[in-house]
């Protein structure tokens, strides 16, 4: 199976800014778009996923508001609006007979890129709002009708259920019209914006009503391909959990044994990235299916947040294909091309093979699970007093230093913690603040800020790291270094 690096493009914090900058350009032709998918030729980036729906379309079509729709709103709820800014770039080029994303397409196959329709198949943002960009005319339709999950859910309250008849046309129309207008050799469901699709609580046939939907997007995808003569792959974006899917109303197994997706890539939600998602299981379950492994932008949700830089991902990305991952796929990790030395350009050009990887120093962060469904239980190490933590590196080459980074919650009189059941000695205090000075954003405030933080080099002797023991001192930050 070939092995493929993604990264998925947001529809609104990227593409919007970029579109209203180059909009203004004399003459403002497609050439002056290229860029925006140019800056990843050249990389190890092989597949570019434009997210181009989230509560309003960024095509043409009935189905939902579009962006032509939004622009032109002037009241939305009962409240006045004015989102022309939002909208201007996107309306300026259709205005002039170009659409973006048809010339983004033509140009990933252009500079070997493939590329991707991807929509988002129930975002949420901004619940709390009387009215905002993001929401089309159906939300207001769905909500006065009762089609959403309800307050039960919280920040999801509103998101579309599923089991709704209606929602699920609008959805596969939407899928219908964008198909239809684009040639892009993949279509992504994007079921991380959001999870919740069902009431799953109160409800037991959502995997059957979702399934049949899947099988309805297959269809769709099959009837693309026989009008544009070439494969249109249908991947998904679910949570960890094989299982825990299934109690939100999503049957991998099931979808992958009538072949109704081509890829499935596991992924945290957002706050944080999750270094411990069960590649194996997945692989061990589908051996003959694409499995991609989402890191995304967030490792640990804080007030100075930890994110994603080339040690970050590179920690993670080389366990998981350690672990049997086909394939990493980058979230959240914008660029928009302006200037030089982008932050996250060394990450498209390391980040996404084995050979590449060992050259980067590293970092694996010990985070969490950050969706779960009611009932089952989520994967969160710590804090932690005692037990072992999971904390693989993948290869380690030859020569390459280690070392053990530990956030105690109190100055600990003895500490005890293990490596592989290895003692670790000469634990020492770190210099958070000299380590910040040469390292911004290196720690989670919300953690290392209210502990005691530790440091020990470690000896590298060949034998893969699994483990770190914790022994009777409460622990509620890890991390190993590789450099």
């Amino acid at each position: 199976m070939k092995r493929r690096f993604y990264t998925n493009i947001d529809i609104n914090s990227v593409t919007t800014p970029f579109l209203n900058r180059v909009s203004e350009t004399d003459p403002a032709d497609k050439i002056v778009l290229y860029p925006f998918v140019d800056q990843y030729a050249g990389t190890q980036i092989t597949d570019v996923l434009f997210d181009m729906f989230c509560q309003y379309a960024a095509f043409d079509t009935a189905a939902w508001s579009n962006y032509r729709d939004k622009y032109t709103q002037t009241v939305e709820n009962g409240v006045p609006v004015d989102y022309r800014e939002q909208y201007r770039g996107l309306c300026a080029f259709h205005d002039r007979g170009i659409d973006p994303y048809a010339v983004w397409f033509e140009r990933c196959r252009e500079v070997g890129l493939t590329p991707w329709i991807s929509l988002r198949m129930n975002d949420c943002h901004c619940p709390d709002d009387e009215a905002c960009f993001l929401r089309s005319d159906f939300f207001y339709e769905a909500r006065d009708n009762g089609w959403m999950v309800g307050e039960d859910y919280g920040y999801y309250r509103w998101c579309f259920d599923y089991a709704v008849p209606e929602v699920r046309n609008r959805m596969l129309t939407l899928v219908e019209d964008v198909l239809r207008q684009y040639d892009a050799d993949g279509l992504e469901l994007d079921f991380q914006r959001e999870l919740i699709c069902f009431d799953y609580r109160r409800r037991d046939d959502c995997p059957r009503i979702m399934t049949e939907f899947v099988r309805e997007v297959r269809r769709l995808t099959r009837d693309a391909e026989k009008r544009l003569g070439h494969p249109v792959r249908l991947g998904v974006r679910l949570m960890r959990d094989i299982e825990q899917n299934l109690i939100y109303g999503f049957d991998a197994e099931t979808w992958v044994r009538e072949g109704l997706v081509d890829l499935i890539t596991i992924s945290p939600r957002w706050e944080s990235s999750d270094g411990d998602m069960p590649v194996k299981t997945w692989k061990k379950h589908f051996p003959d299916i694409e499995i991609a492994a989402c890191i995304t932008d967030l490792f640990l949700l804080g007030t100075d947040d930890v994110g994603g830089t080339t040690a970050t991902v590179a920690g993670y990305a080389l366990r998981y294909l350690a672990d049997g991952a086909d394939s990493i796929y980058l979230f959240n990790y914008f660029m928009d091309p302006v200037g030089k030395d982008h932050p996250y350009d060394r990450i498209n050009r390391t980040c996404g093979r084995e050979e590449t990887l060992l050259d980067v120093p590293r970092r694996v962060i010990v985070a969490y699970q950050d969706m779960c469904p009611e009932g089952a239980k989520a994967w969160r190490p710590l804090p932690a007093e005692e037990g072992r933590i999971p904390v693989r590196l993948g290869v380690l080459p030859k020569g390459a230093r280690l070392a053990l980074l530990v956030g105690f919650d109190r100055v600990p009189e003895h500490p005890r913690l293990t490596v592989n059941d290895v003692p670790v000695t000469d634990l020492t205090p770190c210099d958070r603040g000299a380590v910040d000075a040469d390292r911004p954003n290196r720690f989670c405030r919300r953690f290392v800020d209210h502990c005691v933080l530790m440091r020990a080099e470690l000896p590298n002797d060949g034998n893969p790291i699994q483990t770190v023991g914790i022994h009777g001192t409460r622990v509620v930050y890890l991390e190993i270094e590789v450099f």
